[in-house]
């Protein structure tokens, strides 16, 4: 199931209710000199992004479901590997239910910001193998600097056909850290959901339609 851009909403702000006894009215008489504080207008409203993660920790259909960056640029290229600068369309996950990985062929999921996992072909163009190190550039959406960790690949992946860039075998597994550090205005994408046994899609669309009003 993907939310394609969900999280990347702003907050809804819901006009607040009349007051009790309906509008103010204008009184005749001056403002006191200090003025009394405003009450605690109470907590902000939630934004959309809360409100979806509320339903899905609550769902019984959903197995497991992370925060999703996905098919991302930074603000002059995509994500660079190696000397050639490879461009390739790259995924982090960052599980709020259950665990959520995407799938190793071979070696182990990376765990470390200098830890990175390669689709097949990328691993054949760049003619790479795990236990090797690379150069993954990204560039910060502050300054504009490209930024580089020095990652050693720990594991063959499979990542879904998640960018205009790729095919099935393209792409790179990176954490979250290491994203932080590439670019410390990344915004998440969507949202990966793997369902319960016997759950459909539909399921957990109308429970998000009931709880948050998105359809």
């Amino acid at each position: 199931l993907a939310l394609p851009r969900l999280l990347a909403g702003c907050a809804s702000t819901p006009s607040p209710p009349p007051g009790p006894g309906g509008p103010t009215a204008t009184l005749p008489a001056p403002l006191p000199a200090d003025p009394l504080p405003d009450p605690d207008p109470g907590p902000p409203p939630a934004s959309a992004a809360a409100e979806v993660v509320t339903v899905l920790e609550a769902s019984r259909h959903v197995d497991a479901a992370a925060v999703a960056v996905l098919d991302y640029s930074f603000p002059d290229h995509g994500l660079l590997l190696g000397d050639r600068r490879l461009d390739v369309p790259f995924l982090d996950l960052d599980e709020f239910v259950g665990r959520l990985d995407a799938a190793i062929i071979e070696g182990r999921v990376p765990e470390r910001r200098d830890e990175i996992a390669l689709a097949q072909a990328t691993m054949a163009t760049l003619d790479l193998a795990i236990g090797d190190r690379v150069s993954v550039v990204g560039q910060d959406g502050e300054s504009y600097e490209e930024r580089t960790i020095a990652a050693r690949i720990v594991g063959q992946t499979v990542l879904p056909n998640i960018s205009r860039l790729g095919r099935l075998g393209d792409g790179v597994l990176i954490t979250r850290s290491a994203l932080e550090h590439l670019d410390s205005q990344w915004t998440p994408g969507g949202l990966a959901v793997r369902l319960a046994d016997g759950a459909e899609a539909t399921d957990v669309l109308a429970e998000l339609e009931e709880g948050t009003g998105i359809d």
